[in-house]
């Protein structure tokens, strides 16, 4: 089992504390940039009154454009406003126009100073939508008829409009960003929260358990980021292209949903049959749909505007689905946190949903333009699923430490730390399947063990035993594994012995224990061994040559007895 993440857990929880750091600073430092200046009231005008609005052949007179609501409008339908400008701005005047999916030209006196998307609306092309700075510096304008004309390139998309404003060309930033704080504060969070959390997942993690959960929460906070930017049209201050704000928009709006849905797939084998049917037939849909959408757009044959409808249909039947899974799964106490962020999510783009449908076809009931209220929602949702994901990797890495300690209580001998004989019996399985030619196994014994027992207590045999095995791994770690069957016997299990000469490694062992006794006065330390070749005659497989090195060990270990007692004789 591959604990990488787990035993990586301090550096991972560290980076993910100095992503949110990096990404707090970064909103800190967009605040700081987008109030640190106030403009004057006399630089910032907003055109909203004294307006004559043409529509097809209506006319409205005296049109205060705040209140001013109109039937959803078609394609192919054109709007005219004007007025006499009666004010002016001393520096760098500029009139801030927001179009909608329509062409714009710009007169002054029956003078073009402005136009745009004339060649892509004959072409049936989207023209986008977004705001558009018209200069005019050089233009004489003062108490000069003003014209904006307007023809709508898509089906349904607006049913009122928004007041032009005239500006120092300084306050362009500002008017963009000024009025959307929180906004650009919660948008800049997402993004960097999500794009810098992307990539050190992908560099550090990227086969680490449960990652990739992580990975699409990042994905999706960064596409929401995104999105968000360019409903609230702050995208204009990075980028004026009017399709590269139609089309960041939609794919990222489209294709947040399939990353949050990915989040759930780790949990994919706990459902039930229906939920999982439903689950695959949700993503499988909706990534369908999504790439489908693009390529429509793409060739030109249906805009990504005109299937709005879809996607909002598809997102409430998919969020109604995590819901109730979601609630399925706090019955086993699983995404509480995310449970409750997803009801404010649904509370929040429920409202926001209806107002924007209420806006764009039922402006007479709700006298406002449409604003999105779902970026923040979208961030408290991301914190619920950070802790969320948070939760999980504390119970995975608690059941990785309690696998790993009863591994290590099934293959680490728990006072020596050396191999326990389960380990020792796989080890020998292992070797067996490429065959035992190449191998070889040492039995060791170490001598005296009862008698320290019962003269000086367990306590002591356990040192004794402690510093034995210490020996023989700084003697044999290296070249093989080394083993404590239990008591006082020991193993070495060498894989490929060709090219080791054991004896040395024998002479090691009896010098180190040599050197340990010359600092003991009440213990000696010896041990008797026997060694075993697998290219030795009969030795029909790896067991075998354990089974005789064992033997050859108590060979020798008789061998000893038999010369201490005549010693002891001979001293009588």
């Amino acid at each position: 089992m591959n604990y990488k993440l787990y035993k990586t857990k301090n550096t991972f929880v560290t980076m993910v504390a100095l992503i949110i750091a990096i990404a707090l600073i970064a909103c800190i430092g967009w605040i700081v940039h987008v109030t640190e200046f106030t403009p004057d009231k006399e630089d910032y005008i907003e055109l909203t009154d004294g307006w004559t609005v043409t529509i097809n052949d209506t006319v409205y007179e005296d049109v205060d454009l705040d209140t001013f609501t109109f039937d959803v409008v078609k394609k192919g339908d054109v709007i005219v406003l004007t007025r006499v400008m009666d004010c002016s701005i001393d520096m760098s005047p500029i009139l801030w126009i927001y179009s909608d999916y329509t062409t714009l030209d710009v007169t002054v006196d029956d003078v073009n100073i402005y136009c745009y998307g004339q060649s892509r609306a004959a072409k049936d092309l989207s023209v986008g939508y977004g705001y558009h700075a018209v200069d005019l510096t050089n233009v004489d304008y003062l108490n000069k008829t003003l014209e904006i004309s307007m023809e709508v390139t898509e089906d349904r998309v607006f049913s009122n409009l928004y007041a032009p404003v005239f500006m120092d060309g300084k306050l362009i930033s500002w008017s963009l960003l000024y009025g959307h704080r929180v906004e650009c504060l919660v948008d800049v969070f997402l993004i960097v929260f999500g794009v810098v959390l992307s990539i050190i997942i992908l560099v550090f993690f990227a086969n680490a358990p449960l990652v990739g959960r992580l990975l699409f929460l990042s994905m999706f906070s960064a596409l929401m980021g995104v999105w968000s930017i360019c409903n609230t049209d702050i995208i204009w201050f990075f980028s004026g292209g009017y399709l590269v704000h139609y089309y960041a928009e939609y794919i990222s709006l489209f294709f947040a949903p399939v990353c949050f849905m990915g989040y759930f797939f780790s949990e994919f084998r706990e459902w039930h049959k229906i939920q999982k049917i439903l689950y695959l037939s949700l993503l499988i849909g909706l990534i369908t749909f999504d790439v489908t959408a693009v390529i429509l757009q793409l060739c030109n044959v249906v805009h990504m505007t005109a299937l709005l409808w879809i996607f909002h249909t598809f997102l409430i039947v998919y969020f109604l689905f995590l819901l109730f899974a979601m609630i399925q799964g706090v019955r086993k106490r699983h995404h509480m946190a995310m449970l409750i962020s997803m009801i404010f999510v649904l509370g929040v783009g429920g409202f926001d949903l209806i107002k924007f449908y209420m806006v764009k076809y039922l402006p007479w009931l709700i006298f406002s333009k449409y604003h999105s209220s779902v970026p923040l929602a979208i961030l408290v949702l991301v914190l619920g699923m950070l802790l969320d994901y948070s939760r999980e990797i504390y119970i995975q890495y608690t059941k990785a430490i309690r696998v790993e300690a009863y591994e290590r209580m099934a293959y680490e001998d728990f006072l020596t730390g050396l191999s326990t004989r389960r380990k020792t019996d796989e080890l020998l399985d292992e070797i067996d399947e490429n065959g035992p030619e190449n191998a070889c196994a040492i039995s060791i014994d170490l001598n005296n063990l009862k008698q320290v027992n019962d003269t000086f207590g367990h306590s002591k045999g356990d040192t004794l035993i402690r510093d034995f095995a210490q020996i023989l791994k700084e003697v044999f770690g290296r070249i093989g594994d080394v083993g404590r069957m239990g008591g006082d016997e020991f193993n070495v299990i060498i894989s490929d012995v060709r090219g080791i000469d054991l004896s040395e490694y024998i002479t090691r062992l009896q010098m180190a224990c040599e050197a340990y006794n010359s600092h003991q006065s009440d213990i000696e330390m010896s041990f008797a061994y026997g060694i075993c070749y697998g290219n030795e005659e009969n030795m029909e497989n790896i067991r075998a040559v354990y089974h005789t090195a064992d033997d050859r060990m108590y060979d020798n270990k008789q061998t000893m007895k038999a010369a201490l007692k005549g010693e002891t004789d001979k001293d009588e």
